[in-house]
């Protein structure tokens, strides 16, 4: 019986892993976001996306104000300010609990101390939390 237990928690991690690298490899991107280099300087519109070989990293094709196209890797590439809300500007109506699935996993996947994220929370929405700290 013990054996089993082991087994079906290993499948478990196995799926949570499994899960986890989907969610890295998704595409930081989408074709028609307004990007700007991570430096700053004008918008330009992802045109193409794709996998880097032999990387985890994406490649995106982009164009220039002037036209002119440029293929830059996601690490160079930031969202344009007016972009930055992928929710709001989706076409996909997301309900709010999808929303807050979507923040419980990044919370989770990168480890942040939830007080951490709420105290955050609160200075961008001036909200005053107030927690206990043990007893």
């Amino acid at each position: 019986m013990y054996f089993a237990i082991c087994i079906i928690k290993q499948l478990s991690k196995m799926k949570e892993l499994n899960n986890f690298r989907e969610y890295l490899n998704e595409a930081k991107f989408k074709v028609g976001d307004k990007v700007t280099m991570n430096n700053g300087g004008p918008e330009m519109e992802i045109t193409k996306t794709r996998r880097m070989f032999g990387s985890d990293l994406n490649a995106y094709s982009v164009k220039k104000a002037d036209g002119e196209e440029m293929e830059y890797d996601e690490k160079q590439l930031r969202l344009a300010e007016n972009d930055k809300n992928d929710y709001a500007n989706s076409e996909e109506d997301y309900t709010d609990s999808m929303v807050m699935e979507k923040i419980f996993d990044i919370i989770k996947y990168h480890e942040l101390d939830p007080s951490d994220v709420l105290e955050e929370v609160g200075q961008e929405f001036g909200i005053a939390f107030e927690f206990g700290r043990g007893q």
